[in-house]
């Protein structure tokens, strides 16, 4: 599965691609899953200044739903804004 998420555009820079990042899933206890970092959008919104990128996550006991709330982070960025993420919803891929 994906997770789509926006990361302000200050912190992007220091995302890599194909870098490993900590996914936390509230509705699973917040269980903590490692996942792959596999897009960084090349545009910022300019509405909310943020940059989308997209973390591909096993599942292999089928536990991650789409439209599940994710929360994650790589080293010190956080990929949400607030108390719940700006936009951290949970895709199959090919969907």
């Amino acid at each position: 599965v994906w997770v789509v998420a926006e990361v302000p555009e200050k912190a992007a820079s220091a995302l890599e691609a194909n870098s490993l990042a900590e996914i936390s899933i509230p509705a699973l206890a917040h269980e903590k899953i490692q996942g792959q970092l596999e897009y960084i959008a090349s545009t910022v919104d300019a509405e909310s200044r943020t940059v989308k990128i997209r973390i591909e996550l096993p599942n292999p006991q089928l536990k991650l739903k789409p439209e599940m709330l994710a929360r994650g982070r790589k080293g010190a960025i956080n990929f949400h804004d607030g108390p719940l993420p700006r936009l951290a919803g949970l895709n199959a891929p090919g969907q």
